[in-house]
């Protein structure tokens, strides 16, 4: 026994029956007997439920591979002092009978330039950086060494984040 027993609304829609299915509607159910949801469901549409998970996977690893090569990639970089002298060819580069010995980028200047407006809203500061990269050849018959040095700068722009 409930609340709505004495209400006549709650008697009267007791009464009611559905109205029977139409032909039509009978017709389609007889027809597919059986048959489920998932087995209406377009082909192309059944495909993507692997096809768009591995496409996410795939997307995600090569976003891992590009940040891994940003970030590493200045590892496996040729230094641009051996670029420079393969480039010139000149007297002071090593013989081929020379090997590398030796490749250094030493920090030799720091230098805080201030603070830029970037585009037309975004503060940074700019730092210049300032490189001198050495690298050593060594014969290896008879000992003899080649250095060569070579300046280098950077300049890197530095976002400031403003709260």
């Amino acid at each position: 026994m409930n609340c709505h027993d004495n209400d006549p609304l709650e008697a009267e829609l007791a009464k009611l029956r559905p109205k029977p299915l139409p032909p039509v509607l009978k017709n389609r159910l007889r027809a597919a007997p059986g048959r489920s949801a998932a087995a209406r469901i377009p082909a192309f549409m059944a495909r993507a439920r692997y096809v768009l998970p591995l496409a996410a996977v795939l997307l995600l690893a090569l976003g891992g591979l590009a940040v891994w090569l940003w970030t590493h990639g200045d590892a496996t970089r040729e230094s641009p002092a051996v670029a420079q002298a393969a480039a010139e060819g000149s007297a002071a580069a090593p013989s081929p009978r020379m090997r590398p010995v030796r490749a250094e980028n030493h920090l030799a200047n720091r230098i805080d330039e201030g603070v830029f407006i970037v585009g037309s809203h975004i503060a940074a500061r700019q730092y210049r950086y300032q490189f001198i990269d050495t690298v050593v050849w060594e014969d290896p018959r008879d000992g003899t060494t080649v250095e060569m040095s070579v300046p280098r700068e950077e300049i890197v722009l530095v976002p400031i984040h403003s709260f």
